[in-house]
């Protein structure tokens, strides 16, 4: 039991020291390290799906970068100014009104309702 608690902590420390890094990247440069992140994600999903998935030999990069793209332009661009800048604005008199969670519904159906339709379904 001991020789597995010791093989968990070998594998825990570096996992949190890296969390750690990250959290402390994502405070001196939130937006940079959101972008970054979300290049990261959709980068790995693709390549997942297309080695994985669907057992392809070659990577086709051009597919790959297009979901890059859209992690680097939409994710990480766009969804952080919609976020952190409109919805702030937009919400703002129910936040104060209500708080958060009297806006968190409205901000939910302005996302979920009008937000990924126009821009994901049209």
């Amino acid at each position: 039991m001991a020789s597995l608690r010791a093989a968990l902590d070998a594998i825990k420390r570096p996992a949190i020291a890296a969390a750690r890094g990250y959290d402390a990247a994502a405070r001196r440069r939130p937006v940079v390290t959101g972008v970054l992140t979300t290049v990261f994600k959709t980068g790995a999903a693709d390549a997942f799906a297309q080695k994985v998935i669907e057992g392809r030999e070659e990577m086709d990069w051009s597919r790959h970068s297009v979901f890059c793209a859209f992690g680097l332009f939409y994710l990480g661009g766009f969804q952080y100014f919609l976020y952190n800048k409109l919805f702030v604005a937009w919400c703002k008199p129910i936040t104060r009104t209500f708080g958060h969670r009297g806006s968190a519904p409205v901000k939910t159906f302005i996302d979920q309702g009008i937000q990924l339709g126009l821009c994901l379904f049209f």
